[in-house]
């Protein structure tokens, strides 16, 4: 190599070991695994947030950084939502048997107890009608609702044996969701905004969640329930159950309006034929 290549070289070096020590100590400069960027403070730009094992860091987008301390064993995030109803998100962090919450707008965080044994996250959704949402938790034989807003956690019982949540739905027209649950022979609705429980009894054999509609026209959507050889609607709002029977094979064909009145047709493929249920008639043709 000739003197001058090796001077060049060497200023090169020279030149990325000052770089890497500039932005080692650069208040831009965030160490650990990126996990994602989210308005977290309401000011309608993005924070990074970084794993550092035992901690999270926060950097904001003026160079200033915070710190969470998270555990020293593993963790996950779990979600990231509005769950107080105030501007900028919420890090809601599975610790194993707690939930940890960060609000990274007033640099706070709490923790929820959950269950010592597994659970799971069923999503979140607004289920009171207030702002801010709701972090469901299948912890087994019960429905934890943590509601962060008012640091409160409500529990809600639902079998011993398998059941499967069947989404978030505002059922009754009042601007909060309901969570209903199939519990085998029947659908368990939890509505968290009155803090009860109704159950409807669908069938022991096998049936199917088809889709959620508003088929009467009335306030709140409707659950459409493959019963085999009937099709159930369960109208959540009024306690009621329409039952309409559709004999030989048949699949559903779609949910929608058809009529121009107010509700969603059924419409089905039965044959070489359609039919079609209007729910808000209690008809079926």
């Amino acid at each position: 190599m000739s003197p001058k290549s090796a001077s060049i070289s060497g200023r090169s070096w020279l030149h990325a070991t000052l770089l890497l020590l500039t932005l080692s100590a650069s208040p831009g400069y965030a160490a650990g695994v990126f996990i994602g960027a989210w308005d977290l403070n309401g000011d309608g730009t993005l924070e990074s947030v970084y794993n550092n094992l035992s901690y999270i860091e926060v950097q904001q987008t003026d160079g200033q950084t915070r710190t969470y301390s998270i555990s020293n064993g593993a963790w996950t995030l779990l979600q990231t939502a509005d769950l107080d109803g105030a501007a900028g998100a919420e890090l809601a962090i599975n610790v194993g048997s707690f939930i940890r919450v960060i609000t990274h707008r007033t640099a706070a965080t709490r923790d929820y107890s959950i269950s010592n044994g597994s659970w799971a996250p069923i999503g979140v959704s607004n289920m009171d009608g207030v702002a801010g949402q709701e972090l469901a938790i299948n912890v087994g034989s019960f429905v934890r609702v943590i509601t962060h807003r008012t640091a409160a956690t409500r529990d809600y019982a639902i079998s011993g044996g398998a059941w499967v949540p069947l989404g978030f739905h505002d059922l009754n027209g009042d601007g909060a969701t309901e969570l209903p649950i199939n519990t085998g022979a029947a659908i368990r609705v939890v509505e968290h905004k009155t803090a009860v429980t109704r159950d409807f009894s669908i069938s022991s054999g096998t049936w199917a969640l088809m889709g959620v509609a508003d088929t009467n026209g009335q306030p709140g959507a409707e659950m459409v329930i493959n019963n085999v050889s009937t099709v159930k609607i369960v109208r959540y709002a009024n306690g009621t159950i329409g039952d309409y029977h559709v004999p030989g094979f048949w699949t559903l064909r779609m949910i929608t309006n058809m009529d121009g009145l107010a509700g969603d047709e059924v419409v089905l493929n039965s044959g070489s034929t359609t039919k079609t249920i209007y729910d808000a008639q209690g008809i079926i043709r």
